[in-house]
């Protein structure tokens, strides 16, 4: 039996596929993973089907290639090699009798992974509906006034600082206690980070009024992490409100729209707890404003009302003063009336005693023709109460006589 040559069959396997793909060829694929090295990318792609691979193959992206499709689109062409997404390349189907297949890639087709993002994201936000993880955050309440904030950012990030900045420098002197959970904000660590920071929040979120999560501004592509199922779903458990301000003016990511609030940049994330705290002061302030107002009001009311009382007060005393100096005059006069005519009644009285004791007065009594019998200094009215051993007098009105016994 007759045998080949490995490089003989590798040989003929060459100029089959040379003759048969002399032009690029368009390819859809998952980018299983992805290298760079001296400019030159390396890439595995994959075809799978339910989760299992079905397909592989490597491809080569030229450093010359590369910068020749990064004056087309210079902001995404990094961000479109990534693991995970999905591809659309130009390659041309090379096969080396030592190294074998390969494909080198010419063109990309950056719609086709958009559009595949787009897929993902509609597909993701299903998921979370049907799981009824949809917008749940934000039916939790904002506190009255923010104080204390969770912040989930990378260390070294531009966004950071400048929230950071604007939140402790504002206009109105208000202070706050912010604590830092660092985790990547892009890359292939951005899920599991994000996430675990997300779980020790929520164990402390009894600490906390809000949960921030913010990075600096970047690509379209840049919010590809932040579609994650995983990082959306565990927002969506968190007991407060979390804001959401990954940088990206024109775009919206899954877990933006999944948060109590999304907002362009880390610094509108700062404008917005700022601006929540000014409109509670204010709110304060109207109140107060009312109260003091309705108080002055209250005031002036009562001071009114006081004062009409004062005059009502003084009508009544005044009215009251002559009708009790009237009924005091009438009081007087019916009593000086009662005392003269008791006085009258008082002298007529003593007239007639007077008379009857003028009437009963010895001098009297001598006047009218009698004479009274004195003995010892005494009136002797009887007979037997005279002693004829001793002398008495005998009264006349004008004279008396002394009678001496034997």
């Amino acid at each position: 039996m007759s045998s080949l040559r490995l490089s003989k069959l590798n040989e003929y396997i060459r100029r089959a596929i040379a003759v048969n793909f002399q032009e690029p060829v368009w390819i859809t694929a998952e980018i299983a993973s992805v290298k760079e090295s001296r400019g030159h990318w390396y890439l595995e792609l994959a075809e799978k089907e339910n989760e299992d691979i079905v397909a592989q193959a490597s491809a080569v992206l030229w450093r010359l290639n590369f910068l020749n499709l990064y004056k087309h689109f210079p902001s995404e062409l990094e961000l479109l090699l990534k693991a995970g997404n999905d591809i659309r390349i130009q390659v041309f189907v090379e096969y080396h009798v030592r190294f074998g297949l390969k494909l080198v890639i010419n063109n990309i087709d950056p719609k086709f992974t958009y559009g595949q993002i787009a897929q993902k994201r509609a597909a993701t936000i299903q998921k979370l509906i049907d799981q009824h993880l949809w917008q749940r955050n934000k039916e939790t309440e904002l506190a009255v006034a923010i104080k204390n904030i969770a912040v989930i950012s990378s260390k070294s990030a531009a966004g950071k600082s400048d929230f950071h900045d604007h939140l402790m420098q504002n206009n109105y002197q208000y202070s706050f206690n912010v604590k830092y959970f660092y985790a990547a904000m892009q890359g292939q660590n951005t899920e599991e980070e994000v996430c675990s920071s997300l779980e020790k929040i929520i164990k402390q979120s009894w600490k906390y009024e809000l949960v921030v999560i913010i990075r600096g501004g970047g690509a379209k592509l840049d919010l590809i992490d932040f579609d994650s199922y995983r990082i959306s779903a565990k927002i969506a458990t968190v007991p407060i409100p979390v804001i959401v301000g990954i940088g990206h003016s024109t775009d919206e990511s899954v877990a933006d729209l999944n948060a109590f609030q999304s907002v362009k940049t880390p610094t509108a994330a700062a404008e917005f707890i700022v601006n929540h705290n000014l409109d509670f002061e204010t709110d304060m302030l109207g109140i107060l404003q009312e109260i003091k107002d309705a108080s002055n009001d209250l005031f002036v009311a009562q001071k009114q009302n006081i004062h009409e009382h004062e005059m009502r007060i003084l009508a009544l005393a005044k009215q009251q003063f002559i009708l009790q100096q009237q009924w005091l005059d009438q009081y007087t006069q019916t009593i000086y009336m009662r005392l003269h005519n008791l006085i009258q009644i008082q002298e007529l009285e003593l007239r007639n005693l007077e008379n009857h004791i003028e009437s009963r007065n010895p001098f009297a009594i001598l006047k009218s023709g009698y004479t009274m019998v004195i003995q010892k200094g005494k009136w002797v009215k009887r007979l037997k109460d005279l002693s004829s051993e001793e002398a008495f007098d005998i009264k006349f009105e004008d004279d008396s006589l002394s009678v001496k016994t034997n």
